[in-house]
């Protein structure tokens, strides 16, 4: 049987920020992860969206055939792109995309396939499904009860900390 130790190693939480995880909220120390994480993938995207954009602008200018002209039409779309990127990744994440859910029950474990060939581990807990890896997905013991503090974007949920009921 799992330890809570265990499952803080797996799941990357330590055992401050459950009373905060009781209240609903995220502790300091995993809003700051979950902040840098989110800002990391909203600064790919943007970056990808810019890098699109300019190559879109100067395959217009060499198709038309005014690729001397080009140059200042990079610049002019840099300066318009690069401020709103400043704007929004230096803006404070909004406090409710941290809210923090509760479900407890006794845990459900099931393996499937996604495309036919890739495997997926998943454990349920009171019909709350959390997609999990094999190292996570082994320490749940099925039928054993869990309460379980997550995160949820879209139909992903994700678990935050853990308390395991004996």
């Amino acid at each position: 049987m799992a330890t809570s130790a265990d499952f803080e190693k797996l799941l990357r939480f330590e055992s401050g920020d459950i009373p905060y995880n009781r209240r609903g909220e995220l502790s300091p120390r995993q809003r700051q992860a979950m902040h840098s994480d989110s800002r990391g993938c909203l600064i790919r995207l943007l970056s990808a969206v810019a890098a699109s954009i300019v190559l879109l602008i100067i395959g217009f200018f060499l198709i038309k055939g005014e690729a001397g002209e080009c140059v200042g039409g990079i610049g002019i779309t840099g300066l318009f792109l690069t401020v709103p990127f400043l704007i929004i990744t230096l803006m404070p994440t909004p406090k409710t995309a941290y809210q923090v859910l509760t479900t407890d029950g006794t845990a459900q474990r099931n393996m499937g396939y996604s495309k036919g060939t890739n495997k997926y581990y998943m454990v349920v807990i009171n019909g709350v499904d959390f997609r999990v890896g094999l190292d996570v997905y082994d320490k749940f013991e099925e039928g054993a009860r869990y309460l379980v503090y997550y995160t949820r974007s879209g139909s992903t949920n994700s678990i935050v900390s853990m308390e395991q009921w004996v």
